[in-house]
């Protein structure tokens, strides 16, 4: 198996030094997060006249407090907007969910790991107004579905219990709005909530790792022994923040692609988890989540690379574009490893 001997000699320190405080301070399984970083998309449906049409404040407010909840809850949230303006699409008003289902079909399809959903969220907002002579009860439902996308699966309908809000009398329009828009935050708190419960198969063995119990002191293994790197990050590389990077590959055999792939996965500090690949030997797309920056893993890679015996001067091309990172062999092959055991019999 390839070795990041010049990485590790670069980081294994500052690892070496936090170890001996892990055994100690390991966190339980109980710490781990709730939606282990599984990418979910939230979109309304209005083609019902009743609801509430995607051009009005209270969708806007309401959905963005519903992708912060679900953020908070650590999914991995995909904006419908962003996911346009990258597709170069319109987002129109008035959408029945046939259309809703086709845009993360599209999306999905695009090969770009960072747009792909596992989830996908619709939900249906209706506001009223009842008058009661004296004042205004503002009321509000929140209802909808949940899909497996990539299982082609319906996991289940859902619906927040209905708020009711005083306001003004007499009050209608932009003024219920108003009302209805700054309790969007209690809104979507319990939306989000329902949500969580409902997605809990989708995290079960997906997305990162759940942390562990720290080994008893008698059975742990010495600060200064040599451990698998994957998944530790350093306060020097960790940017608090998980990114999905692609990683396109062109002409590497089967054989170096997965050399680095898995070399990526257990060495490469502040590794969280993986996205479907895609593509065949001329050319992979490998989707790769980290909370290390794009700086740090292009200069891994080069490492890498080096390690592999490909010289990323000549023999390999490196071209960095915000999240997507681009290896192109341009001739050559790594040697094959002497003495290797095989691993898979």
């Amino acid at each position: 198996m390839v070795r990041l001997s010049s990485l590790k000699k670069a980081i294994f320190g500052v690892v070496g030094s936090l170890a001996l405080v892990s055994c100690v301070t390991a966190p339980t399984p109980s710490l781990a997060q709730q939606g282990t970083d599984i990418p979910v998309i939230v979109m309304g449906e209005d083609s019902d006249p009743m609801s509430v049409a995607r051009t009005s404040d209270i969708f806007r407010r309401v959905v963005s407090q519903i992708q912060e909840q679900m953020s908070r809850y650590d999914f991995y949230v995909i904006d419908e907007e962003i996911l346009a303006v990258e597709m170069g699409w319109q987002v129109r008003a008035r959408r029945p969910k046939t259309e809703l289902i086709q845009v993360v079909q599209l999306a999905n399809q695009s090969r770009d790991p960072r747009l792909q959903a596992r989830a996908m969220v619709v939900f249906k907002i209706r506001a009223a107004a009842q008058n009661v002579g004296f004042a205004t009860k503002a009321m509000v439902r929140i209802a909808g579905d949940i899909y497996d996308y990539q299982a082609r699966r319906f996991i289940g309908s859902w619906e927040a219990p209905r708020m009711e809000f005083p306001a003004p009398a007499n009050c209608a329009g932009m003024c219920i709005q108003e009302v209805v828009g700054d309790h969007a935050r209690d809104v979507a708190g319990q939306v989000g909530d329902v949500l969580r419960k409902k997605l809990a198969y989708l995290t079960r063995g997906a997305g990162r790792p759940v942390a562990q119990a720290a080994p008893a002191a008698s059975t742990a293994a010495p600060a200064t022994a040599a451990a698998p790197m994957g998944g530790a990050c350093p306060a020097s590389v960790n940017t608090g923040l998980a990114s999905t990077f692609a990683i396109v590959l062109r002409n590497f055999t089967t054989r170096e692609y997965l050399e680095i792939k898995n070399v990526m996965e257990t060495e490469f500090p502040c590794f969280i988890t993986t996205r479907n690949p895609s593509g065949d030997t001329s050319k992979r797309i490998y989707g790769y989540v980290s909370n290390a920056s794009a700086s740090k893993i292009e200069e891994w890679i080069n490492i890498l690379l080096i390690d592999m015996g490909l010289d990323p001067d000549s023999q390999v091309k490196v071209t960095v574009f915000g999240t997507e990172i681009q290896l192109d062999k341009i001739f050559g092959s790594s040697p094959q490893t002497p003495g290797r055991t095989p691993r898979f019999q």
